[in-house]
Order: structure tokens, then C-alpha cells, then sequence
């Protein structure tokens, strides 16, 4: 039997699953229904871990073939235990693996920027953690409060799914929570009560547990949630956009390569840091602790770090950052364009009202959806035209001066372009402090 094939989606669409057993073989039987934004409360969203991609198991869609991971199969089975022939108070379900086409990277990147509308939206969320026996008897205990919970909370929190990136959106923007695991539903205001009452014996308790929706910096996400697993490590920063303020977020695009995905998280991050030391920054609401240039760049560092930069990459990127910090955050290109369009909505007159934004501080709240802003203040590319990563030449590291040759540079180096200069950062190929000088050509 043939592979389902998707058909494409229009930019305001996403694609809600029902799912039922096929009555004489017995076989899941998967219907794509493609909805128009904005897509209405009647869904329930799944959260949930991939776990291992093969073995797969099929399930049909539209009379043809597709796989998916044995968790993602589990899941079924229970959902239609639960909910014979597919059918639940909310039928529809969104669940990215299938309502994604994942081969279609153009597809993936404008799905993956509504994640957290898709989630916001929907009317529960489900956390999947599986039916593995001793997560379903933790679940048993946690839910109905048998004896002394506290292992089986334990048990619990140390499943995969807590230490996943994706899944702290997926936790924050829901209105309502639902842990399902194997034949037991538990309320996740059951679980924090668990976690709350048994906190003194816990070892660790993941901080999604306690994460709700809130905007917050980018910087600020990076910083706790950078280490958190994934299969892409573009999701480092793709994962955690959902949680910022949308003034700050980085185009989606699963076409670009890890570095391109690294540098631009350099120059959002450094853009977001520009717009908080600004003293008409009027985003103060979103900032919870205080900033400066270093705790910028050691957040930077980090995601390097759990990116999987190499060593002596990483060697030579503290600089690299500094030098663009310093550059950018000097540059005079300031207020170069800032203007609302559409209805905004002022506080003191209690009234919807058209705004020219001439004071950044007036006191105004935005309505969903009725605003269209530019940014005040540069993009670091504005300054920074090009930046990127040189590799060594095999060739030249065989010199022994260690020195530029015409088959390429004979170290690994960070570099961007300023006022029509290049300025190079050397990645040392040893466990030696970081060479601290650049050359300019």
C-alpha cells in the first residue's frame, strides 16, 4: 500500500486529526481535516515525547499508509480505549507528527511559529507519558493518593517528557492540563499538589512542572530551558519562541543550518538587550530580573554549548560575541522607525482609540490581533551586515607556523563584517585559554 502524501496548507491553516478503528481489520484510521485561523476552541492538543523514531507502527490516513513512533501508537490506543470510535467531547486533535507534514521544511517552519497559538487555543492538552507499567501504577498512586506517594511522584517527574524543550510551551500556554498515562487520567493541578506536599524528598523537580504562561526574554528562556533535549538542536531556540513577546521573535526556518540558526539567535538576543537598556524601552513588564552585557553573552555561550558547537569553537565564540555586543550596542541608529496602525486601547480613557505613538511609555494595551508595529530600534544586521564561522584548512594546519595560507586559515574562526572591515576570532585548536586577539584585513 502506497504512503499518505499531504496536501499543502495556506498560511492561515492547520490540520486537526480524528481517529477511529477500522471495524472489520481492526487498523487505526487517521482523517486530516484542514481548518482556517483562527481555529476555534473544539480541539484537544497532545503533548508528548517522541521517544526512539523506529521501530514504527502504521496507521492509515485517507485509505493510505503512515508511520509513527511506537509512543505516538501507544497513545492511540489508549485515546480510543478511552474514547470508543474516536468519539470525546472534542473529536477534533492536533498532533504534530501527523497534522505536520515533518518532510516539508517550508510547511514545518509557519506550523512551528503557531505552535503556541495551537496550543493556547485548544480546549485541553494532553500529557502523554506513556503506558510503560511503572509509570502507570505512579500515576495510579499520585491520583488517587494511595499510601506514600512520594516515589511514585518521583517516578513521574523523572520521565523524559519533563526534560524535554518543546513540551514547556506546550505546559504554559495550556488552559487546561491532563496527564494521561496508560488507563489513568490525573488532573495536572493533582500533580503539583503531589510535588508541593512532597518537595522536601524530591531530588529534582523539573521547572516546566511549575511554568505558566508568562512573556518573558528571550534571553531569559534560553537561559533555563537551553538544556532541555530535543531530536533538532535548531529546536534549542525554536522550542522556546512561544514564550516571548512576539516583538522579539525570530523567523521560523527549518531550511537554514544549525550555525545560520545560531547566529540569528546572536542577533535577537543582542536586539532584545538593545531594546531593555534602551530608556524608552517600554517592554518592562516582561523583564523579571536584571540584564546586562554579560549575563547576555554567558547565555549565549550556553547555547553554543547545548547546540553542540565544538570545543574549540566555543574557545573562540566569547570574544566573537563581545566584539559584536560592543559594535552594536555603541551604534547611533537609533528610533530609526516605530509606528502603531490599528486600534489600540487606552487605560486612562477606558476606550478604544486610534494612537500615534510619539511617547514609547504612553500607557496603551494592545488588543489581540489589532496592531502592526516596526521596530525602533536597528537590527543588528543593520550594523552587522555578515557574520559567520571560517573552517580550517586541513592543508594549513599542517603549517607549522599555524599561520594563513592560500588553501584557507589554518584555525577554526568566528568573523563578521563592520564598516567594510572583517574582523576574524581565533578558535584554538588546544585545551588552552582562548586567544584573545583578532586580526582585521
Amino acid at each position: 500500500m502506497s504512503q499518505y502524501t499531504y496536501a499543502p496548507l495556506a498560511d492561515s491553516q492547520i490540520r486537526f486529526l480524528r481517529i477511529q478503528r477500522h471495524a472489520a481489520t481492526l487498523q487505526l484510521v487517521c482523517d486530516l481535516e484542514r481548518v482556517v485561523v483562527p481555529f476555534g476552541d473544539g480541539y484537544t492538543a497532545l503533548s508528548y515525547t517522541w521517544g526512539d523514531l523506529t521501530p514504527t507502527r502504521s496507521v492509515l490516513i485517507e485509505g493510505r499508509n503512515h508511520d509513527v513512533p511506537q509512543n505516538l501508537f501507544d497513545f492511540f490506543q489508549a485515546y480510543l480505549v478511552a474514547h470508543p470510535g474516536g468519539s470525546s467531547p472534542n473529536g477534533n486533535l492536533w498532533v504534530d507528527q501527523i497534522c505536520i507534514n515533518q518532510l516539508d521544511h517550508d510547511e514545518r517552519s509557519q506550523q512551528v511559529s503557531m505552535m503556541d497559538k495551537i496550543f493556547r487555543s485548544a480546549s485541553k492538552v494532553l500529557v502523554w507519558l506513556g503506558c510503560e507499567p511503572a509509570m502507570v501504577e505512579a500515576a495510579r498512586q499520585v491520583r488517587y493518593g494511595d499510601g506514600d506517594t512520594s516515589n511514585a511522584v518521583a517516578t513521574l517527574l523523572h520521565h523524559p517528557y519533563f526534560s524535554r524543550v518543546w513540551i514547556v510551551q506546550e505546559v504554559a500556554l495550556a488552559r487546561k492540563k491532563v496527564i494521561v498515562c496508560g488507563d489513568v487520567q490525573l488532573e495536572w493541578s493533582d500533580l503539583l499538589d503531589a510535588v508541593a506536599k512532597h518537595f522536601d524528598v524530591l531530588d529534582r523537580i523539573p521547572a516546566v512542572v511549575h511554568e505558566k504562561e508568562h512573556y518573558r526574554t528571550l534571553e531569559m528562556c534560553l537561559y533555563k530551558y537551553c538544556w532541555n533535549d530535543c531530536h533538532d538542536p535548531r529546536d534549542k531556540l525554536y522550542g522556546l519562541l512561544g514564550l516571548t513577546a512576539e516583538r522579539w521573535r525570530i523567523n521560523v526556518n527549518y531550511n537554514k543550518s544549525l550555525l545560520e540558526v545560531y547566529l540569528d539567535a546572536v542577533c535577537a538576543v543582542c536586539e532584545e538587550l538593545f531594546d531593555i537598556l534602551d530608556p524608552d524601552c517600554f517592554y518592562d513588564g516582561y523583564i523579571e530580573s536584571p540584564v546586562n552585557l554579560e549575563n547576555y553573552r554567558t547565555t549565549l555561550l550556553a547555547l553554543g554549548v547545548a547546540m553542540g558547537f565544538p570545543k574549540n569553537q566555543l574557545m573562540g565564540l566569547g570574544p566573537f560575541i563581545e566584539a559584536i555586543q560592543v559594535v552594536y550596542h555603541s551604534t547611533y541608529l537609533r528610533n530609526i522607525s516605530f509606528s502603531f496602525t490599528g486600534l489600540l486601547h487606552s487605560k486612562e480613557r477606558e476606550q478604544d482609540c486610534a494612537y500615534d505613538v510619539t511617547h514609547p511609555k504612553a500607557n496603551i494595551a494592545v488588543r489581540w490581533g489589532s496592531i502592526i508595529a516596526t521596530r525602533r530600534n536597528p537590527f543588528v544586521r543593520d550594523v552587522i551586515p555578515r557574520m559567520g564561522l571560517q573552517t580550517a584548512s586541513a592543508l594549513s594546519q599542517d603549517d607549522v607556523r599555524g599561520e594563513d595560507d592560500e588553501a584557507g586559515p589554518a584555525w577554526d574562526r568566528w568573523w563578521f563584517e563592520h564598516n567594510g572591515r572583517t574582523q576574524y576570532f581565533i578558535c584554538p585548536h588546544t585545551d588552552e585559554v582562548a586567544l584573545s586577539r583578532s586580526t582585521e584585513s
